[in-house]
């Protein structure tokens, strides 16, 4: 993603030689990351020499409490609805 901003939007060096997108334009990922998802995310990003200043990461609560079909023992899926007594599906 950060090399496809980079072809649309002007890119500086960083003192550390790493590169920076213009300082209004981040990238977020910000939908369950965990410890060892940002520690594998900030890997590639520095492996490819881009500034770990470019990505905001957010956990969302994932690092307090990771509820799943596998932590709570519970899944339910859902084929079909009734919606205003229209059946969709």
């Amino acid at each position: 993603v950060l090399e496809t901003l980079a072809r649309c939007f002007p890119v500086s060096e960083n003192e550390k030689g790493y590169r920076m997108l213009p300082d209004y334009l981040r990238l977020l990922h910000s939908d369950g990351v965990t410890l060892e998802m940002a520690d594998a995310i900030l890997a590639n990003v520095k492996a490819n020499r881009w500034s770990a200043a470019n990505v905001l990461l957010a956990s969302d609560g994932t690092l307090l409490q990771k509820l799943d079909r596998n932590t709570l023992r519970f899944a339910l899926q859902c084929s079909a609805a009734t919606i205003c007594g229209e059946e969709v599906v």
